[in-house]
């Protein structure tokens, strides 16, 4: 359990992990069974994320209350741990890395966006949510201001987004044909499983 913290630094806000790399894998030691309760954050880096470290895979994670502002990226679940798309074609369940994550009330100003790393790269702009390589996803309550973009969901199944506000759906969210079973306030959102990006919006 992560309860009443403030954190302001320069590294990512929450940070789940569960092994790296193959020594990660052989592990198969999953971080499951998480509660992070009235948090509120300023980084330079993501408010939430899992992925890039979590071989061992994240399951039953709830986050309730969190405040953050200031930094590149929101709720960020990074999808490095391979391979998830055999799962998701087969329509069996294997291979999600990540499953059964819970956010509500949630408050994002100013999600800036990442700079390039290498020379000639492009900016990326801030997101809400990146929703990848998860079988059930809720969330719920948000409100905020200066977010470009609500998120992007992919290689992902069973999402329910609900109760996001109209300025962070300004540009809504895009989704790729792998991403199935996705709906926004009881809806189909956009394109999702159908072949191409889309997007959705109150």
């Amino acid at each position: 359990m992560i309860e009443n913290l403030y954190y302001d630094g320069g590294d990512d806000g929450v940070a789940l992990k569960s092994g790296m790399c193959d020594e990660g894998a052989a592990f198969n030691m999953p971080t499951t069974n998480v509660r992070i309760t009235h948090v509120s954050a300023r980084t330079r880096s993501s408010c939430f994320v899992t992925g890039s470290e979590d071989q061992g895979g994240v399951h039953n994670v709830t986050v309730i209350d969190y405040t953050c502002r200031d930094s590149p990226g929101g709720i960020i679940l990074k999808d490095t741990t391979l391979p998830h798309s055999a799962g998701v074609a087969a329509g069996g369940g294997l291979g999600f890395p990540k499953s059964n994550f819970s956010f509500s009330d949630i408050t994002l100003h100013n999600i800036s966006g990442y700079w390039p790393i290498a020379p000639g790269g492009h900016a990326q702009p801030g997101q809400g949510a990146a929703i990848q390589g998860v079988r059930g996803f809720s969330l719920n309550n948000v409100t905020g201001d200066l977010v470009p973009k609500a998120g992007s969901i992919q290689w992902a199944s069973d999402v329910r987004l609900s109760n996001i506000s109209s300025e962070v759906m300004a540009h809504g969210f895009s989704c790729g044909s792998n991403a199935t079973d996705v709906m926004l306030d009881g809806k189909p959102l956009g394109k999702c499983g159908g072949g191409g990006g889309g997007g959705g919006g109150n």
